[in-house]
């Protein structure tokens, strides 16, 4: 399906708008319940919020209505896969998130600027805790990444 111009500017003009609206709007939605303390919120377990949830999910629910209803259509929203001609791509795609948290804290403890207590953990528990948090990244990017 061809799209017009006029089509084009309209759906990114509404994305463009929604998606920083709902970041005002959750962070509203936080201080009006009282769940936003934001000095640490990206490293307490557990610390997200509804505002963070609707800041998340709404550029990705917008898109799905915009593709759906707004003219976009499916065709050239990106889902084929093509693993055969990209191999080497999607390889290195893969890979980047884990070395540059890696990385970044290798840095980080070179630096000082990450300090470890002496708590004597496992270099297995360590391992756990990385993998754990690389998956629950990669599911959460998802919606994050995926607009």
């Amino acid at each position: 399906m061809k799209q017009s111009i006029t089509t084009i500017k309209r759906n990114a003009i509404i994305f463009a708008i929604l998606s920083t609206l709902c970041g005002w709007v959750g962070y509203v939605v936080d201080k009006v319940t009282g769940q936003a303390l934001y000095d640490n919120i990206g490293t307490e377990i557990g610390s997200g919020s509804l505002g963070m949830l609707i800041w998340l999910v709404t550029p990705l629910i917008c898109t799905i209505f915009l593709r759906s209803f707004g003219g976009d259509g499916w065709k050239e929203a990106g889902f084929s896969i093509n693993f055969k001609d990209n191999k080497k791509l999607y390889l290195i795609s893969f890979l980047v998130y884990p070395l540059v948290t890696m990385i970044v804290i290798l840095l980080g403890l070179m630096t000082q600027g990450i300090i470890v207590t002496d708590v004597k953990v496992e270099f297995t528990v360590y391992l756990g805790i990385l993998l754990t948090q690389i998956g629950t990244q990669f599911i959460k990017n998802i919606f994050e990444e995926s607009v």
